[in-house]
């Protein structure tokens, strides 16, 4: 059986008086094998998780006092982060496994959605639980009027093409007035435009924000009914950059197996990698190299295999090419905000392809380095 690793993941509000939940720290276990190609997503933490997390705490109106519904939660963060403020809270993914490590995560989290603002329990949330759903089955049965959420909440599910399917179900799920809020990887939203097309032929007002944040580049839906007298058009996208505050830590994760080392603590802070346009406040341009450039690979030293290669940028939708050994040496050809093509210089692992900067939950996998010294 896999070791299993817990992580913590530090999140904050947004520091005002009304603030009401402040800074908590999450504790978060995943599987190490969890990649895509080993097991199921849904056992591994996505950065998208993080920053949808770290939203709600800051925007607590989202969900503060409703009913939350969170689907292919994965892990679980963010429904955990949307317990420390709703009604009741049922945490959902398709995966039995995946639903299995989610029950470990809230026991393990359950102070947090019992506690008051002095750190005694209140019983804010008066029911958090998990739960197997799979989309499909929800079209079929849709929801009564007591079961459907007044909010549903996602992050990282439309990178295959199923954005319909997953917005006919959120229909068959939400409750008049309710609200929607997805979030999206730039390079993991193949389904949005059939999930887009699908509410707005309901009547729904899709409200997109596109957010670069220190984890890389993001997409934002708020989708709600349209109200009377709007117009039909959706509105148009709003740009959102927070290079300087990410609103949460991610601390190095904590062997849950005895004789397992976690990875060395420079591994696991935000990069200092960021595109030049990105950090000037805008997107970056995709297809720029910096021409001589040369990475060593800090990541992968968890499970010894090394970090995933794909034969392009589109995620776990590109073809999977094998590992590339923690401490190897590349030489860049071309990026996109989240992804480096490269040539290898030393190491095992493929000749060539594509890496990711992060890992799903922020993780630094490269580091820039001295050609000369990396190659003496």
């Amino acid at each position: 059986m896999a070791s299993r690793w817990e992580e913590e993941i530090s999140l904050c509000g947004d520091g005002s008086a009304a603030d009401k939940v402040g800074h908590i720290h999450v504790r978060i276990r995943e599987l190490p094998m969890a990649d895509g190609v080993h097991a199921s997503t849904g056992c591994q933490l996505w950065s998208a998780s993080i920053v949808l997390a770290g939203e709600l705490l800051r925007r607590p109106h989202l969900v503060e006092g409703r009913r939350v519904v969170e689907v292919g939660a994965g892990c679980g963060l963010a429904g955990i982060a949307a317990a420390c403020l709703a009604r009741e809270c049922v945490i959902t993914d398709g995966d039995e496994e995946a639903v299995r490590n989610l029950e470990h995560n809230l026991r393990v989290n359950e102070s947090l959605f019992r506690r008051g603002a002095d750190g005694t329990s209140d019983g804010r949330c008066s029911q958090v639980s998990a739960r197997t759903l799979r989309w499909e089955e929800a079209i079929k049965a849709p929801w009564g009027a007591e079961e459907r959420a007044e909010v549903i909440l996602a992050s990282d599910v439309i990178y295959g093409h199923w954005g319909d399917t997953l917005a006919q179900a959120m229909l068959c799920m939400l409750a008049p007035g309710g609200l929607i809020v997805l979030i999206a990887s730039e390079d993991r939203r193949s389904g949005v435009h059939s999930f887009k097309d699908v509410l707005g032929e309901a009547g729904f007002r899709v409200a997109e924000t596109k957010l670069v944040v220190p984890l890389g580049g993001f997409r934002l839906f708020e989708c709600r009914e349209r109200l009377p007298g709007e117009l039909a058009e959706q509105p148009p996208v709003v740009e959102r950059t927070e290079l300087e505050h990410s609103g949460h830590v991610a601390n190095p994760p904590v062997p849950h197996e005895v004789g397992q080392s976690p990875l060395p603590a420079d591994a696991w802070v935000t990069p200092d990698v960021r595109p030049a346009a990105a950090s000037a406040g805008a997107a970056a341009t995709p297809g720029k190299a910096s021409e001589g450039s040369v990475w060593q690979v800090v990541g992968g030293a968890m499970n010894l295999k090394g970090i995933i290669v794909r034969n392009g940028t589109a995620g776990s939708l590109s073809a999977y090419m094998g590992r590339l050994a923690h401490g190897a040496i590349i030489e860049e050809v071309e990026r996109t905000a989240e992804r480096l093509r490269y040539q290898k210089i030393e190491g095992k692992g493929p000749g060539d392809g594509w890496v990711s900067f992060l890992s799903g939950r922020g993780a630094k996998l490269l580091k820039l380095v001295d050609a000369q010294e990396a190659v003496s």
